[in-house]
């Protein structure tokens, strides 16, 4: 078995809390459900209180190896979150964004990119 379908075996879906944070535009902060923002904010690193900026809880959602996320691989996630207790989304950037929108041109006009 392959080390990727391997940890997809191994992970199991996890409810977590997505938090926006307030010092950059479509950066948010993943942690497990079920903890108060005063509790989660408590239990971050300093230096990473300082990044993030204030924390808005944003929505709950379920983290299921076995489904994609739109801008994280939940794999990724999930192996954070055991070991650091949380994740860090960061915002895309212009060449991401860029290169998502070449390829939503190139299959709305029947083209499939490489």
């Amino acid at each position: 078995m392959s080390e990727k379908a391997q940890a997809i075996t191994e992970a199991v879906a996890q409810t977590l809390s997505a938090y926006r944070c307030a010092r950059k535009a479509e950066m948010y902060l993943f942690v497990p459900a079920g903890r108060d923002q005063a509790t989660v904010e408590a239990d971050l690193p300093e230096d990473l209180m300082q990044a993030t900026g204030r924390l808005t809880h944003a929505m709950d959602f379920t983290a299921d190896p076995g489904r994609q996320l739109a801008r994280s691989d939940v794999h990724q996630v999930l192996k954070s979150i055991a070991e650091k207790g949380y994740y860090l989304q960061m915002p895309q950037t212009e060449a991401d964004i860029e290169a998502m929108m070449t390829i939503i041109s190139a299959e709305k006009s029947g083209n499939r990119p490489l």
